[in-house]
């Protein structure tokens, strides 16, 4: 589909490199969400086509790039969420490019009912569009086959005038773990461990803690975060998110 490859060379070139295409259906009706209507992506029906835009490691360099050289660079730097601006700005662009007379609907990983009114389950969408497993029973986290813990969801696209095929990319079924038994013991320990002592420890203790847990993953460990993107991504609060990036573009 011509739109499908335009969208995702835009949005890989921005640093959204992590892409798949799914049938809406297919995460409106999952057993978790189909009684939720609050959490249902927009579509005419369950073929919709819906797709769930992710990033790597991969997202720091043109991330940085931007914030170093745009209009809008410094105001960035200052915003309290600058990745989730970063993210809206590059997703409109990409869709007012590819797909100006669309009819589109966007969700952003980083939206809540509280919020925006609007939700949707990106590891739910990421599990049954086949690009991670799940992990909802043991660490509550999802698990790329090759990328393991460290990638990040970012948005659920939908076009309700268009159907998705199984041309775009066939849902593999039921998606597998892609780690052993043994390793999501060994993170369920030590994210236990570090959720156990929140509240009572420094909050940067606990943020550290977190990264602590995903550095325990073994799967995907050659594509680990860099340290500054990992304490970036990890960081306790918006002053020190805001320090890492200035840090970053000087």
């Amino acid at each position: 589909d011509v739109l499908i490859k335009a969208m995702h060379a835009e949005l890989t070139a921005s640093g959204f490199d992590i892409f798949a295409a799914f049938p809406a259906g297919a995460y409106n009706n999952h057993e978790k969400i189909a009684s939720k209507p609050e959490l249902h992506i927009k579509a005419a029906d369950d073929s919709t086509l819906a797709v769930i835009v992710a990033n790597s490691a991969a997202l720091w360099d043109p991330f940085i790039r931007h914030v170093k050289s745009s209009d809008v660079g410094a105001a960035l730097v200052e915003h309290d969420d600058p990745l989730d601006e970063y993210t809206k700005a590059i997703c409109t662009r990409v869709l007012a490019q590819v797909a100006p007379k669309e009819d589109v609907h966007i969700v952003y990983a980083f939206e809540t009912l509280e919020t925006t009114g609007r939700c949707c389950s990106v590891h739910t969408a990421g599990h049954v569009a086949g690009l991670a497993y799940y992990d909802a029973e043991h660490t509550m986290r999802s698990i790329h086959p090759n990328f393991g813990p460290w990638f990040g969801y970012r948005a659920v696209i939908t076009f309700p005038g268009r159907k998705w095929t199984k041309s775009l990319a066939p849902l593999p079924g039921d998606l597998p773990c892609p780690c052993p038994e043994e390793e999501l013991k060994a993170v369920k320990e030590v994210q236990a461990s570090v959720l156990g002592a929140w509240g009572t420890v420094p909050e940067k203790e606990s943020w550290e803690g977190l990264l602590r847990v995903t550095d325990t993953f073994v799967i995907g460990k050659e594509h680990r975060y860099s340290e500054q993107q990992a304490n970036f991504h990890y960081a306790p609060d918006a002053t020190s998110r805001r320090t890492i990036l200035r840090e970053s573009t000087d």
